[in-house]
């Protein structure tokens, strides 16, 4: 399958949220009837919390989208390292449309997202590049996409419950740095 990688733009804004509130409907099927879900698909109107939540990521996160012809098909955001995450980056989100999961998609994103951290490493002479990830832990698709590219799952102590009672995973992703011109120019 054929796809390129972009930086996200506002345009994306409304697409990016169709496509987290189907990836919400997926992961949380137990949801989608119920309150939440109602109120995650109306919240998807113009200026309703979605847009609103996504148009500040863009704005504020490295955001990139996944298109297949002239299709956004998956999205993935990327908070930089900073001192209040003890120089971590963080991968914020990763969601694939169902049909083109296993296409390499996620895989080509987590990717992008690590290839950041080691640039934003390099660039401020950090000994290690780091990255977290928060998933939910029944998440088995996103579990064995993270453990695939290298992250491992923190101890039971790091996992929490969020509000709506579910069990999130923690992962951590590091690697020595190998200073190199080529990692500290991007275009």
């Amino acid at each position: 399958m054929n796809w390129t990688l972009r930086a996200a733009t506002e345009a994306d804004v409304e697409t990016i949220a169709a496509i987290f509130v189907r990836g919400r409907n997926i992961s949380l099927p137990d949801r989608r009837l119920g309150d939440e879900m109602y109120v995650w698909e109306r919240d998807m109107a113009p200026g309703g919390l979605l847009p609103v939540r996504f148009l500040k990521a863009v704005n504020e996160l490295r955001m990139r989208v996944a298109v297949s012809g002239d299709r956004v098909v998956a999205f993935v955001g990327l908070s930089p390292a900073s001192a209040s995450q003890d120089g971590r980056a963080e991968l914020v989100y990763l969601f694939v449309e169902q049909e083109y999961q296993g296409c390499g998609i996620g895989s080509g994103l987590i990717k992008w997202a690590l290839d950041e951290a080691r640039c934003d490493a390099a660039a401020s002479s950090a000994v290690l590049a780091k990255c977290f990830v928060q998933c939910l832990a029944r998440n088995s698709s996103a579990v064995r996409a993270y453990t695939r590219a290298g992250f491992i799952k923190g101890s039971a102590e790091s996992d929490f419950t969020n509000s709506f009672n579910e069990v999130i995973s923690c992962f951590e992703w590091s690697e020595q740095v190998e200073v190199k011109p080529e990692l500290i120019e991007r275009g």
